[in-house]
């Protein structure tokens, strides 16, 4: 039997955020990690929205994401320019990108048997989250 592969690939621009630990209170507090992952989880919906791209029970699904992450503030002109594009091994921590990821486009996050996740510096294109999802019918 051939299994049809089917994909969805978009990008979604801004500075990608990771997910935070949260706990009861955060039900009504206002603090500024929280909203700003939210922010980022209602962006993601969006952008995946805008390509028809929907969880549907009973697929199994491969995700493909690459973070690119801004330079901090404080980073000099010499730095941007020989570590653009290179790999990004300073917090935030790819798990827990991959994590916020993860919960705002996924309801059923078991059904995800294979992840690819990396995180760069700006290339000179932006921060940006590339997200790529495949999947089959079971």
């Amino acid at each position: 039997m051939v299994a049809t592969v089917t994909r969805c690939a978009f990008v979604v621009p801004g500075e990608p955020v990771p997910k935070p630990r949260q706990t009861q209170a955060d039900r009504w507090k206002q603090r500024a990690p929280v909203v700003r992952y939210r922010q980022f989880a209602d962006l993601l919906r969006l952008y995946a929205g805008r390509h028809q791209w929907r969880e549907v029970e009973g697929m199994r699904y491969s995700l493909a994401v690459r973070f690119v992450l801004p330079f901090p503030k404080t980073a000099s002109a010499r730095r941007r320019d020989t570590d653009a594009g290179s790999p990004h091994l300073v917090k935030p921590d790819t798990s827990n990108l991959l994590k916020a990821v993860e919960d705002a486009l996924f309801l059923h996050d078991q059904a995800i048997w294979s992840v690819t996740a990396q995180k760069y510096y700006d290339d000179g294109r932006g921060p940006r989250t590339e997200i790529t999802i495949e999947w089959e019918e079971l």
